[in-house]
C-alpha cells in the first residue's frame, strides 16, 4: 500500500479549510508502507496546507473534466442534480435563462466547471466562488454529462 491519493480522497472532499485532514496531519500514518509522520501545525499553516491540497484537486479535476468524453447525458437526471446542487443559486428561467444559446459544447462545459464570473486567481471572498469550487472537486463525469445535458436545453 503506498501513500494517498490526496487528489481523489473522499476524505479530503469533505474537508474545509482543514478540520478533516488536520487530525490525519496532527496524528500521522505510521503503518502505511510509506508511513507518514506526525505534523504540529499552527491552525494557520493547517488551514494553507489544505487550501493548497483543494487548489491542486481543482486545477486536477478541471484538467480531468475538460478532456473527458462525456457522452450525451441524462437530462432528467441533470435536472435532478441541478435541483439538488445548484437551484439555491441559480435558476433556468433566471440568471441561467437562455444559457444553451450563449454557448457551444464546450464553452457551456468551461462555464459550469469555471464561471467566467470569477477569476479562479481571485480571493475566496466573490460571491458563488467556493460553492463552485467545491463542486468542481466533486463533480463525477457522469454527473457532468447529465448537468451538460440538462442545461444543454435550457
Amino acid at each position: 500500500m503506498g501513500a494517498s491519493d490526496l487528489l481523489r480522497s473522499p476524505l479530503i472532499g469533505a474537508d474545509q479549510d482543514g478540520e478533516l485532514l488536520g487530525a490525519v496531519v496532527r496524528a500521522g500514518r505510521p503503518n502505511l508502507q510509506t508511513a507518514m509522520p506526525r505534523y504540529d501545525l499552527a491552525p494557520s499553516e493547517m488551514t494553507d496546507l489544505a487550501r493548497y491540497i483543494h487548489y491542486l484537486r481543482q486545477v486536477g479535476r478541471y484538467t480531468d473534466l475538460t478532456t473527458a468524453s462525456l457522452g450525451g447525458g441524462d437530462p432528467v437526471a441533470g435536472q435532478a442534480y441541478f435541483a439538488r446542487r445548484c437551484a439555491s443559486c441559480h435558476a433556468v428561467d433566471g440568471n441561467l435563462k437562455g444559457i444553451a444559446s450563449k454557448y457551444d459544447a464546450a464553452s457551456l462545459r468551461t462555464q459550469v466547471l469555471r464561471p467566467r464570473v470569477f477569476d479562479p486567481h481571485d480571493g475566496p471572498a466573490v460571491p458563488g466562488r467556493r460553492e463552485h469550487l467545491q463542486l468542481l472537486e466533486q463533480y463525477s463525469e457522469t454527473d457532468l454529462a447529465n448537468l451538460l445535458s440538462f442545461l444543454g436545453r435550457a
